[in-house]
C-alpha cells in the first residue's frame, strides 16, 4: 500500500480521534515510513539470507507468495503495535493506544486486521514489554520463514528503533528521532561509516543507495563479527 493510494478517510479519523489539523501530512509521512521500512525488512530477511547463507531446500516455503503476504503482515502489525506505543510514551498523542495501533495496522494494509488472528497479535504485542514484543516478533518471523533464523540478531535489535524512529518523524519529534539514532549507534557502531549518509536520521519514506538506512544491509550488520 503506498502513500499515494491510500483512503482520504484515514486522516479524517487520525484528526478527529487526535483533535489536530494535520492529518494528511502526519498520514502520509507515517505510511511512507513504515511502508518503506517493511520492504526493507523483508528484504533483510529473505533477500540477504538468500544471499549470503543460500537456502536450505528443508527450509523452502512450500507456497512462497503465502509465505511474502504472511511476513508482511506480521510485520505491519509488530509495526503498528511499536509505533502506536511509541506516540504514547513521547506523549506526542494522548488517545487510546490500542485505537491508534490499529489505525496503523489499517492503514499499512487494510486487511491487516481482518482476521481474528491479526487481532490477537496485535493485542498482544501492545500488552508485553519491549524485550518480550521483541522476542514473540523474531519467534513469529521464524515460524513463517525458517530461513530468516540466520539474520543476524542485532537486525531485530535495530527495527523497533527504526520503527520509532519513523513514528517521532512523522510526528514531528525531531529530538525524539535523534535520541533514538544514537541508540542505533550505541549498539551497531559500524552505521556511522557510510560514506553517503553517515548515519542521519533521514526523512521518512527515503533510504540511502550505499548502506540502506534506515535498515542496513548485511554487510553493515555484520561488521562487528
Amino acid at each position: 500500500m503506498s502513500s499515494s493510494n491510500h483512503s482520504p478517510s484515514a486522516a479524517e479519523e487520525f484528526n478527529q480521534w487526535a483533535k489536530r489539523a494535520d492529518g494528511a501530512q502526519v498520514t502520509a509521512a507515517w505510511l511512507e515510513g513504515l511502508s518503506a521500512l517493511r520492504g526493507l525488512m523483508c528484504v533483510r530477511l529473505r533477500e540477504d539470507v538468500e544471499e549470503n547463507f543460500g537456502l536450505d531446500s528443508l527450509q523452502l516455503p512450500t507456497s512462497p507468495l503465502e509465505t511474502e503476504r504472511r511476513l508482511e503482515l506480521e510485520i505491519a502489525i509488530y509495526q503498528a503495535a511499536v509505533s502506536a506505543l511509541f506516540a504514547r510514551e513521547r506523549k506526542q498523542l494522548t488517545g487510546d493506544a490500542a485505537w491508534l495501533a490499529e489505525w496503523l495496522a489499517r492503514l499499512q494494509d487494510p486487511t491487516a486486521l481482518s482476521e481474528p488472528a491479526g487481532r490477537d497479535r496485535l493485542s498482544h504485542y501492545l500488552r508485553v514489554t519491549r524485550q518480550e514484543q521483541r522476542h514473540l516478533f523474531s519467534g513469529a518471523i521464524g515460524r513463517i520463514m525458517p530461513a530468516a533464523n540466520r539474520a543476524p540478531l542485532v537486525l531485530f535489535r535495530l527495527f523497533p528503533a527504526a520503527v520509532r524512529i519513523i513514528t517521532a518523524t512523522a510526528l514531528g519529534d525531531a529530538r525524539g528521532a535523534e535520541e533514538l539514532r544514537t541508540q542505533q549507534r550505541n549498539i551497531l557502531p559500524a552505521i556511522e561509516d557510510c560514506a553517503q549518509c553517515h548515519a542521519a536520521v533521514l526523512p521518512n519514506g527515503h533510504v540511502c543507495t550505499l548502506c540502506s538506512n534506515p535498515l542496513w544491509g548485511y554487510r553493515f550488520l555484520t561488521a562487528a563479527d
